[in-house]
């Protein structure tokens, strides 16, 4: 049986606390934390006093009162944090040699501080060097899209060097696209600018339709003024 010294202390939780909370053994910290999230999640602090908690029925059962101010939260915790279990390793000891000699291997888990977490907590904890690094930050963004910007202006360009009345064209075209979406415009502007547009059939046939739609509409409102049904 061997019996682990955890620094800084680690407790078990209460099994149906720990059921609740997701989690069996930690700092007072920790599981703090993990209350402290269930609370949040369900919403159980009173919207009108914050300093009282209104527990549901999980909580109320497991800790015996509907209710408790804030600051009773780690008092009444304690009574629910046990020692950790011992890791228990079932082994046989015999004196009987004829099987020769056996070896076994055990893993146990435990927990090690990283060694590098004071340096990062100290190094995001200087103000400076955060000021330093938002500024550098910036920096490189606005030096990144200058780049883009430049690439732009680039390409646009060159093609225009390589081909100018194509290039022209095309970028005519691409903006009148642009300007039609913006504008919502509904059907071709450029080409109905032009007589020949229309000269097709597609007139000839909606000027039919549009005469056509005329004489019913007078023909109705005649046969109402007459009464003819």
């Amino acid at each position: 049986m061997l019996m682990l010294e955890y620094t800084p202390p680690h407790y078990k939780l209460d099994m149906r606390l720990a059921k609740l909370l997701g989690t069996t053994v930690g700092t007072k910290a920790n599981i703090f934390n993990h209350l402290w999230i269930y609370i949040k999640r369900n919403k159980l602090q009173d919207p009108e006093h914050p300093e009282w908690i209104n527990l549901d029925n999980p909580l109320a059962i497991i800790f015996g009162v509907n209710r408790f101010r804030m600051q009773e939260t780690a008092q009444r915790l304690q009574s629910l944090l046990y020692p950790p279990d011992p890791i228990v390793i079932h082994h046989l000891i015999t004196v009987d040699n004829s099987e020769g000699r056996k070896m076994a291997c055990y893993d146990v888990d435990v927990d090690v501080d990283d060694p590098a977490k004071p340096h990062m907590t100290s190094f995001f904890q200087g103000v400076s060097q955060t000021q330093e690094i938002q500024a550098m930050d910036n920096k490189i963004f606005e030096t990144v899209e200058n780049i883009n910007q430049l690439r732009i202006n680039r390409e646009f360009f060159t093609s225009f060097s390589e081909d100018p009345q194509k290039f022209i064209a095309r970028w005519i075209q691409s903006q009148s696209t642009d300007l039609k979406i913006m504008t919502d415009v509904v059907g071709i502007p450029e080409a109905e600018r032009r007589a020949e547009h229309y000269q097709g059939d597609w007139s000839k046939e909606a000027i039919h339709r549009y005469f056509f739609n005329k004489i019913q509409q007078r023909r109705t409102e005649l046969e109402h003024l007459l009464n003819i049904k």
